[in-house]
């Protein structure tokens, strides 16, 4: 395969097979570009710099059956910047799309955010043997579908096509004659002498998604598996002060890491990690002597951690001592005492776990990507069908298991009154009152206007069977949220509220601990439907890996905290609002692209562990009668979400909640 010149720049001869794989690794996964819709996108055509600019050298045409098949050619052809799409036909443009044209039955969109992760190559046709590039078939060579020139190698006809706009593939013969090829090259004729080549989207980091393997988890029958065991299932019981920094919540590979590092056990490398855990120090006992500095002092996390156990600090048990510590200083992580990522072997969804996000920068592929590790969304809309600018409808939400759950986001005709005609979905988990009604540009509702108007919605979750009802959300205004919740639903006393819902902007997982707090007062389960690092004191954070390092903090605290029921992340990339939401710019938040791969922040959420584990339960028979055991772990919420047969040996137990 001949690639772009300079591809490789970073690596010369001496460098090792490691080295290789570590450049390779360092490009990341490959991410799809994103398009926007042109000036509205439908019956709109592609344009130069005015609506009448439409040069025919702006663009190659292409034959495409759909939109998203036109979309899919400008994702692999070397720098697309936009593609224009009618019936049967598409044009795949290479120069900046700046203006639009209205055209009934065209379809006009531009690359909003470049793709990353590929780069472009030239792979032979037909091994580059003997064969001369041809168009849809071995007879199809028309002239218009190259330019030619006359150079003295392969690499620089190679270097000509990588400097072409739009270039599709080039054809050479050692006599010098280089043809680059504006059309796909979609076959060859057998032709002495000639090589043909065509331009292909690949993989920048070579498949290589781990690197350099420096690590080993031991298995069964070594002497480190057995004493990593046994330290993890017995050691940490019968002498926890052997294992400093650990808690019986430690994984296997934890312990390992512990006797690697110690010494001990026979174990001469370190555990491999399959998760983000692999982000953080990996015990607390590794950052035991770390300095945790505040504004006001400066200590070890260790000696906080004692401080916080001692009777001046609140006589903390040791494990909420760990969690107070590893959630308001961030070199102290590691301490957290539960367990905050999934092993590779755990495929269960969080009860709790959700997203918010504007329906029509879903796609079905998305909703495919999320439903694997998210439970619920919403869209701020009591329905994704018919919704004003489009996305998935109702159908598609059902179709991939996403759990939607309805809003009425205000008291306008819009909102309310359309739901009330159209009626809600049926049978979902529960109704959103409205949103941030504490907020002027926002649904801007008194308590006692949204109190007189909550029997409207209690109505509408009755006739589509839906049983929980969520109070209006709030975040913080000059409206109070906790007074705004306080008066409304003293000006509504006999409504039904099931839950209380709040947003929260805050960037550290400590702050989010105290606004949690707050909403505590009104004893209902919490409801957290939008929260993201969107905070004017915390710019530091508003950056992916700032996002990141917040939901290292904020996720593991929602999962642990019981008053919790459902959160739902805010997903919005830095360039998905026209106006900065804070002090000029916005936080890059989003985690899902239109071609449904997750962001890096997508994956790092889909990648935290559930609070909830499987049970497993024995069956107690009386003295002398035959015992048995459920020969697997069963969920206690497969039990109630569904009649279950479980299977005992010789019987058989039917479960209907």
């Amino acid at each position: 395969m001949s690639t772009n010149p300079g591809q490789f720049s970073s690596l010369d001869s001496s460098s090792s097979v490691a080295d290789v794989q570590t450049f390779f690794y360092s490009k990341g996964p490959l991410v799809d570009p994103i398009f926007e819709p042109a000036d509205g996108g439908l019956n709109r055509a592609c344009r130069g710099a005015s609506a009448w600019d439409n040069s025919a050298s702006y663009y190659k045409v292409a034959y495409a059956a759909s939109v998203r098949e036109c979309q899919g050619l400008c994702m692999d052809s070397f720098q697309c910047k936009a593609f224009e799409y009618s019936p049967g036909r598409c044009e795949l443009w290479t120069r900046k799309v700046e203006a639009t044209r209205s055209a009934s039955g065209f379809h006009c969109y531009r690359v909003l955010r470049d793709g990353s992760g590929f780069t472009w190559s030239l792979e032979p046709v037909n091994a580059a043997h003997d064969s001369a590039c041809r168009g849809a078939g071995p007879s199809d060579n028309s002239p218009s579908y190259y330019n030619v020139s006359f150079v003295k190698t392969l690499d620089e006809c190679n270097r000509w096509c990588f400097s072409t706009a739009g270039c599709a593939g080039l054809e050479f013969h050692p006599n010098g004659r280089c043809e680059v090829w504006k059309r796909a090259v979609g076959s060859f004729a057998a032709v002495s002498g000639y090589q043909c080549y065509r331009m292909v989207r690949v993989a920048a980091n070579g498949g290589c998604n781990e690197p350099p393997c420096t690590c080993r988890t031991a298995q069964k029958g070594e002497a480190c598996y057995v004493n990593t065991l046994w330290a993890e299932t017995e050691g940490i019981y019968y002498k926890p002060e052997w294992y400093p920094g650990l808690t019986h919540s430690s994984t296997f590979e934890d312990f390992q890491s512990f006797l690697f590092e110690t010494n001990q056990g026979s174990c001469e490398q370190p555990p491999c990690r399959t998760s983000y855990a692999n982000d953080i120090p990996t015990t607390c006992r590794s950052v035991w002597g770390n300095e945790a500095k505040d504004a006001w002092s400066s200590a070890t996390c260790g000696a906080r951690i004692e401080w916080c156990k001692s009777d001046t600090g609140g006589s903390m048990e040791a494990t909420m001592a760990e969690a107070k510590v590893a959630l308001e200083y961030t070199a102290c992580e590691a301490c957290w005492p539960w367990p905050k990522y999934k092993a590779a072997s755990d495929t269960k969804i969080s009860r709790k776990r959700g997203i918010a996000m504007q329906n029509f920068k879903l796609t079905p592929e998305a909703l495919a990507t999320l439903s694997q590790s998210l439970n619920w969304g919403y869209i701020w809309d009591h329905t994704p069908t018919g919704t004003w600018r489009g996305g998935p409808d109702l159908a598609e939400w059902e179709h991939y298991g996403l759990n939607f759950v309805p809003m009425i986001w205000g008291a306008a005709q819009e909102q309310l009154g359309r739901a009330e005609n159209e009626g809600l979905p049926a049978h979902k988990m529960a109704l959103l009152g409205f949103n941030e009604p504490n907020f002027p540009d926002q649904a801007n509702l008194s308590p006692s206007e949204a109190a007189a108007l909550w029997p409207r919605l209690q109505k509408l979750a009755e006739k589509a069977g839906i049983d929980t009802l969520v109070a209006p959300a709030v975040n913080f205004a000059d409206y109070d949220p906790i007074k705004w919740l306080t008066d409304f639903l003293q000006a509504c006393g006999n409504c039904k509220i099931d839950a209380i819902a709040f947003h929260s902007y805050t960037c550290y997982g400590k702050y989010l601990q105290d606004h949690i707090a707050k909403y505590k007062v009104f004893n209902k389960p919490l409801w957290l439907t939008e929260f993201a690092c969107s905070d004017a004191s915390s710019m530091e954070r508003l950056e992916a890996q700032g996002q990141m390092a917040y939901m290292r903090e904020a996720i593991p605290l929602l999962e642990q905290d019981s008053s919790v029921e459902m959160y739902a992340w805010f997903s919005y990339f830095a360039d998905d609002w026209q106006y900065p939401i804070v002090d000029g710019r916005n936080g890059d938040a989003g985690l899902i692209f239109p071609n449904g791969s997750l962001s890096e922040l997508g994956r790092l959420y889909s990648s935290f562990a559930a609070k909830e584990k499987p049970l497993t339960h024995t069956l107690k028979t009386p003295r002398g009668s035959m015992g048995y055991a459920l020969s697997h772990p069963v969920s206690l919420r497969s039990l109630l979400e569904s009649s279950t047969v479980i299977s005992t040996g010789g019987c058989q137990l039917l479960w209907k909640p």
